[in-house]
């Protein structure tokens, strides 16, 4: 195993145990990324605990509805990230990760710290034009900086 896949090689269950994703119309990828927080790291295992806990979720059959992902949902892994990278060159990474995954699939992206929601939110204005989002967030992330960057932590 390479160094640069190390960080990876404990990341093989997939989300209800779904196939890889192929040609499904439904996509979830995973986003290991936490090197913009500033106090509380492990966003990075975020997805890996995802697919974990989904695999007690057993046929992933809804209760009441008798219906499944299965079948329509393919799992694309996680994102392949350069782990100790600027931010501005992580977030060109998952951005263009993003939009070829968004260009054939409709897609959930899990984990990652709150810095993989604006190149995320590139990726998806490329492709559909002017976006609309509601954030909602336990406290006020109002400031014009955090450390010279304008779209870190706390803006």
């Amino acid at each position: 195993m390479s160094s640069a896949h190390f960080a990876y090689a404990n990341n093989s269950n997939r989300f209800l145990a779904t196939d890889p994703l192929q040609e499904q119309p439904f996509a979830i990828a995973g986003i290991p990324f936490d090197g913009a927080v500033t106090n509380r790291p492990g966003a990075r295992f975020g997805p890996q605990e995802i697919r974990r806990a989904s695999l007690m979720l057993c046929d992933g059959i809804h209760p009441y509805f008798n219906v499944s992902p299965l079948g329509q949902l393919g799992d694309a892994g996680d994102m392949r990230l350069p782990n100790a990278s600027p931010l501005p060159e992580v977030r060109t990474e998952i951005q263009s990760q993003a939009a070829a995954l968004m260009a054939r699939h409709h897609c959930v992206f899990m984990g990652g710290d709150h810095s993989v929601t604006l190149p995320l939110l590139r990726a998806a204005k490329a492709q559909h034009g002017p976006l609309a989002l509601i954030h909602f967030d336990a406290h006020c992330d109002t400031w014009s900086d955090h450390f010279g960057e304008p779209s870190g932590h706390g803006t």
